[in-house]
């Protein structure tokens, strides 16, 4: 995949991560899954259902997204972000490439 280096340039580092999104939207798809699998799967499941095309790749985190199954655990991530003091969780962190592909598709 890529890497993106956020100092200073909140809309062009999205832009990026936007861009190497659509560039290897199946190592995407890939690296969201892993994730899911291992402690989201029915979310890992609506994964492969709707991104059987990986061109429905952002369609497919939009729809996973108003499932219930993802959506609490992420809100509740959101909600109790604080860069400074939180330690990562197994949940948060397989979750976190699914939520960096949803806010971007959201934001960008």
């Amino acid at each position: 995949m890529g890497t993106v280096n956020p100092i200073g340039d909140f809309f062009g580092s999205l832009k990026s991560v936007c861009d190497i999104i659509q560039a290897n939207r199946n190592a995407t798809k890939i690296r969201i899954g892993e994730g899911l699998q291992r402690s989201f799967g029915n979310s890992y499941s609506s994964l492969l259902n709707k991104a059987t095309d990986v061109n429905k790749l952002e369609s497919a985190l939009v729809y996973m997204y108003t499932e219930n199954h993802i959506y609490g655990d992420l809100n509740a991530a959101l909600r109790q972000h604080d860069c400074t003091y939180k330690a990562l969780t197994l949940k948060d962190r397989d979750m976190a490439a699914y939520a960096t592909a949803l806010l971007t598709t959201l934001l960008y």
